[in-house]
């Protein structure tokens, strides 16, 4: 920050001293109420969660690609795929990190390197690579038709490997009677199950990924429904906080937490339960 009377002085102007700080710095003039520097930090805050995005630091030898879901709220891919435009607070922002190695080299090689997130914090990843199990050589510890496999596959390493007919990480699937994601697929918009962070085609039927975050859910045939993605006013609050968030539209009928509210209770209306009713 410049105070005012430096920028009148002094030869150093917030717009020239802007140009030689980085995208992720702000510069403004002070006046005598110094409150303006809580301005300038939520100015730039606000910034810098507008656009979330990863960029990976990865060993030459490993290939890293990163490709961003943006799908809550109005979020949108910015043009390098790895992250995504207009971000709210605590807003989700989606992620999938694929993460290759075209060969062993050695022994079980390990690497370590970084995933960017610019302006917020840097993710460190260490990655060992197990190129042979000991036990695959060893057929006494080879559980064939294994319980845990549901009876139709062997247990090997510690994981199923499932007999022809069969799928699934317990082999629970069968295969000749079962298409595995034709009846998961969400005819409004080809998604299966939501998408991959959303939800999981299991035997031909949807099984919803829970968001780590308290009182947020996630159900529906295709896992499209939730009770967070909803319109949100300006202090980013789902339903205004008036109401609760059902599959995509504000009830204000209801509280938050989704139980009737009190005929005695304060009415709202609108998209977002941001309009007070009248009772006059």
């Amino acid at each position: 920050s410049v105070d005012q009377e430096s920028s009148h002085n002094g030869k150093q102007h917030p717009e020239v001293l802007s140009n030689h700080l980085t995208q992720l710095s702000s510069v403004g003039k002070l006046s005598d109420d110094s409150s303006e520097v809580a301005n300038l930090i939520k100015k730039q805050l606000e910034s810098i969660i507008a656009t979330t995005q990863l960029n990976p630091q990865g060993p030459a030898d490993v290939s890293v690609d990163v490709i961003a879901k943006c799908d809550v709220g109005n979020q949108a891919p910015i043009e390098s795929g790895q992250g995504c435009s207009g971000v709210s607070l605590e807003e989700d922002v989606n992620f999938e990190i694929v993460i290759k190695v075209p060969e062993c080299v050695g022994e079980n090689p390990s690497y370590k390197f970084t995933i960017e997130v610019p302006g917020i914090a840097t993710i460190p990843v260490e990655l060992e690579m197990i190129c042979k199990c000991a036990c695959e050589d060893d057929t006494s510890t080879i559980d064939k038709n294994s319980d845990k496999c549901s009876g139709s596959g062997d247990l090997i390493c510690g994981s199923c490997q499932c007999h022809s007919s069969t799928y699934g990480d317990h082999c629970q699937c069968n295969q000749t009677t079962e298409v595995s994601n034709e009846n998961c697929i969400n005819p409004s918009n080809g998604y299966i199950c939501g998408g991959d962070n959303n939800g999981k085609c299991i035997c031909g039927q949807c099984e919803c990924i829970q968001p780590n975050r308290n009182n947020y859910l996630r159900w529906g045939q295709y896992c499209e429904c939730s009770n967070y993605e909803c319109p949100r006013n300006n202090d980013n609050e789902i339903c205004s906080n008036n109401g609760y968030c059902f599959c995509g539209v504000c009830d204000c009928s209801k509280t938050t937490d989704g139980t009737t509210k009190d005929p005695k209770d304060p009415k709202f209306t609108g998209d977002d339960c941001g309009c007070p009713v009248s009772t006059e």
